[in-house]
C-alpha cells in the first residue's frame, strides 16, 4: 500500500475522495433520527389500520321509508282533496235544490187572462153558460159571450185527463203541474195572424178551459160540408189562400217559434176560417197538455195525425216529416173537399 500510494499519490487521494462522497451520500440519504431502512422493523412498529366497516343497509331500508311515507301523504292529500270536492258538489246540489223551490213559478189555480178584454173573474162566472158548438176527441168547444160582449171560444179538457185537473189528482206530482202551466204561457205567447193564440184558462177541479178568440166562419170542416150542399162556393182562389196561410202558420210554429211548438193534431176541424177565407189554426200544443212523452189513444185515432206522432216519444227530432205530413193531408183535403174517413165522395170544382 505505500508502494501503491508512492507510486501514484495523485490516484490515491481521488480514491479516497471518492469514498468520501459515496459515504456522504448515503448519510444524507437517511433523515435524522430516523430508525434504520428496514421494511421489516417498519411494518412491525407503525399501528394496523382497522378493516373497512362492512356494508350497512341503512340506506336502502331509509330509501324504502321514504318511498313509504310519500305514498302515504299523497293518498291522504288525494283522499282530502277529493272528500272536499265532494262536500263542494253536495252543498252546490242542496243549494240549486233551494233555489229551484224557492223561485219556481208558483202553480196558478184560479183563473188567468193573458189579455185586458177577458176579466178571469168575468169568464169564471159565466162558464156555466156556454153555448155548446161541438165535440172532439179530447175536449168539448163552447161558445161564451161575456158581460163586456166580448165572444170568445171555449175549450174544455175534461177530468179523465190528470193534467187537465190537477187539484183532484193528489197523485200528480208539482213538476206535472208546473209543466202545464209553462206550456199554457208559451201558448199565450204566440203573435201570427194564421195561428190562433190562447187568452186565457181556467184551472177547475174537474177540468182545464182553454178562451180563445171565436172566429165566426167555422172550422174548414164546416165549410167542406157546406160545400158539398152546395151553399157556399169554394172556388181555387180561396183554396189556394187557405193552403198558403196553412203553411205560413206551420212554419210560425215550426220553425220560428221559441221552443218550437208541435201541432200534432192539425185536421180541417182545427183550420178555422174568417170571412174573408183566411185559415188560422187551433189547438196548438193542445197535444202536450194531454199527454206528457207518450202516445194518446184518442188523438191517434185521427186519420189526419202523422203516425211518427204517437210511434216517438220526442217528435221534436222528426218535425220536418211531421209538418209535411200535416200539410200534404189539408192540401189533398183541399184539393177534393173531402174528410178521411167520411162515406161522401171527393168533389172537383
Amino acid at each position: 500500500m505505500e508502494m501503491i500510494a508512492s507510486k501514484n499519490p495523485t490516484k490515491t487521494h481521488l480514491l479516497l475522495l471518492l469514498l468520501l462522497v459515496f459515504f456522504l451520500s448515503l448519510a444524507c440519504s437517511q433523515p435524522l433520527h430516523s430508525e434504520p431502512m428496514s421494511t421489516t422493523t417498519t411494518t412491525a412498529t407503525q399501528p394496523t389500520p382497522p378493516p373497512p366497516p362492512p356494508q350497512s343497509k341503512i340506506p336502502h331500508a331509509e330509501a324504502g321509508g321514504a318511498a313509504r311515507l310519500r305514498r302515504i301523504v299523497l293518498g291522504v292529500l288525494f283522499g282530502s282533496l277529493t272528500g272536499f270536492l265532494l262536500s263542494l258538489a253536495f252543498l252546490y246540489a242542496i243549494r240549486v235544490a233551494i233555489l229551484h223551490a224557492k223561485y219556481a213559478p208558483a202553480i196558478v189555480r184560479g183563473p188567468v187572462s193573458f189579455t185586458p178584454q177577458i176579466s178571469p173573474k168575468n169568464l169564471h162566472s159565466a162558464l156555466p153558460s156556454a153555448q155548446p158548438l161541438a165535440h172532439g176527441p179530447n175536449g168539448k168547444y163552447y161558445k161564451l159571450v161575456l158581460d163586456n160582449d166580448v165572444t170568445v171560444a171555449v175549450k174544455r179538457l175534461e177530468a179523465s185527463r190528470p193534467e187537465a185537473s190537477p187539484s183532484s189528482m193528489p197523485n200528480v206530482s208539482k213538476s206535472d203541474m208546473r209543466r202545464v202551466q209553462r206550456q199554457l204561457e208559451l201558448l199565450a205567447r204566440v203573435r201570427h195572424q194564421n195561428v190562433m193564440g190562447l187568452k186565457a184558462y181556467v184551472r177547475e177541479a174537474d177540468r182545464l178551459s182553454l178562451a180563445y178568440d171565436f172566429v165566426p166562419g167555422g172550422s174548414l170542416e164546416d165549410v167542406m160540408k157546406r160545400v158539398r150542399s152546395l151553399q157556399v162556393n169554394l172556388n181555387w182562389d180561396a183554396r189556394n189562400r187557405i193552403a198558403i196561410g196553412v203553411a205560413k202558420g206551420l212554419r210560425y210554429l215550426h220553425f220560428e217559434c221559441t221552443p218550437r211548438i208541435l201541432h200534432c193534431s192539425l185536421k180541417p176541424s182545427n183550420v178555422m176560417l174568417d170571412e174573408g177565407f183566411e185559415p188560422i189554426l187551433a189547438d196548438c200544443g193542445v197535444s202536450r197538455l194531454i199527454a206528457s212523452g207518450s202516445a194518446d189513444p184518442e188523438l191517434a185515432s185521427s186519420l189526419y195525425s202523422a203516425p211518427e206522432c204517437y210511434q216517438s216519444s220526442r217528435p221534436e227530432k222528426i218535425f220536418s216529416k211531421i209538418w209535411l205530413y200535416f200539410f200534404k193531408m189539408i192540401v189533398m183535403a183541399l184539393e177534393f173537399l173531402w174528410s178521411l174517413g167520411g162515406s161522401h165522395k171527393p168533389i172537383l170544382p
